[in-house]
């Protein structure tokens, strides 16, 4: 079956002496890995199509029960320059591509998904708080799949609070039980708080701690509930001070 299709570009590798391993999340066909031959050769009609983070409408030879598809072509549609040039951008682009890639299954088709991680792109491309429109990406992936934060009614200001990783509920101090809870600092809460409720990220990224804790909420919350460890190489590995 030949599939033309819009994609996001999530992750690439390179493949032989001239080909390269891409995964991309597509409108049609949701997460595929798919083979570019030839695409690291000078003059390539790929050009840039299969950059990570990139938007491209692929044509696909989509082969049920293949674990690897191969592309024919590839046009860009949205190159997103600052994720690349900038190293703040690129870490929370990519950390954004890592989570679709480790949440969702091969071959699930699921629109929202893909408009989740379109939309953060979007956003990161124009944002000077690239980390926290990151995070709202992710808070925004939870919802779509099913296990989103309710709404607390607290204020942003409540203080250090605690939250439920079962169902999300948040507890200030004064009413939380610790069993199956995450402490979220005064500082981290803010931040979830503003992402959260106004679905608009800070002007300013928090500090490097204040980042640290919500990274380790965020693979807490979504590794119990995909029952699978979730946590952000990318983070870990780039998002250093």
């Amino acid at each position: 079956m030949i599939v033309t299709t819009p994609a996001i570009i999530l992750h690439a590798r390179n493949y032989s002496e001239s080909s390269r391993i891409v995964q991309v999340y597509t409108i049609e066909c949701g997460k595929l890995t798919i083979l570019a031959k030839g695409v690291r050769k000078p003059g390539s009609t790929f050009g840039s199509a299969l950059e990570p983070m990139g938007e491209s409408v692929l044509t696909i030879y989509v082969k049920h029960g293949r674990d690897i598809q191969l592309v024919s072509k590839a046009e860009q549609l949205q190159s997103r320059k600052r994720l690349r040039a900038s190293y703040d951008h690129m870490v929370a682009g990519l950390a954004v591509c890592e989570c679709i890639l480790r949440t969702q299954v091969d071959g699930e088709r699921n629109v929202e998904v893909y408009d989740v991680v379109q939309r953060a792109l979007h956003q990161l491309e124009t944002s000077d708080a690239p980390w926290s429109s990151g995070v709202m990406a992710r808070l925004r992936l939870a919802d779509v799949m099913g296990f989103g934060i309710p709404d607390p009614g607290l204020p942003s200001n409540a203080g250090p609070v605690r939250l439920r990783i079962e169902d999300g509920v948040v507890f200030t101090r004064a009413t939380a039980a610790s069993d199956g809870t995450i402490p979220l600092s005064a500082d981290a809460w803010q931040m979830i708080s503003a992402v959260w409720q106004r679905e608009v990220a800070p002007s300013n990224d928090p500090p490097y701690n204040v980042r640290l804790e919500i990274e380790a909420f965020l693979a807490a919350y979504f590794s119990v509930h995909l029952d699978k460890r979730i946590g952000s190489r990318t983070f870990d590995v780039l998002g250093g001070r």
